[in-house]
């Protein structure tokens, strides 16, 4: 609409300057309208590609700091904050892939004794005591 109302003034200027006697005044050319699509910005990627993802029946957890110890816990592990430790990958974050069966699963990482949910994933579900747990669908 703004560029309908900008057009409109332009060519009412050109007509007033062209029609009065004497005027010698040029027109500049108008810059080129963006289409509407160019000026919507990128979304971000999807969940997928930034961090903890399922893949194929298997998860990759990803926890994307150097923290010295980080262990994941979940409903897949009966919440045990021992038997899932993340390695060290060479990008300098932390990795860990399981296999698990098809399902929803809730889980929370362990970074230096501190439960937290998964900075990477967006997608939460209640702990059942007014927290939330980081949450993942395994397919």
């Amino acid at each position: 609409m703004k560029s309908i109302i900008k057009l409109v003034s332009v060519i009412t200027l050109y007509s007033a300057l062209s029609g009065c006697a004497g005027t010698s005044a040029q027109m500049e050319p108008l810059p080129a309208m963006e289409s509407p699509a160019s000026s919507l910005q990128t979304p971000p990627p999807p969940p997928e590609s930034r961090g903890t993802r399922q893949e194929n029946g298997s998860v990759l957890f990803i926890y994307p700091s150097e923290a010295q110890e980080v262990y994941v816990s979940g409903e897949f592990n009966n919440w045990s904050s021992s038997s899932d430790k993340m390695e060290r990958a060479q990008d300098g974050g932390l990795r860990l892939r399981k296999y698990m069966a098809p399902g929803r699963y809730r889980y929370m990482f362990i970074v230096n004794g501190n439960w937290i949910t998964d900075p990477t994933n967006p997608e939460t579900a209640p702990d059942g005591r007014g927290g939330e747990n980081s949450l993942i669908l395994v397919r």
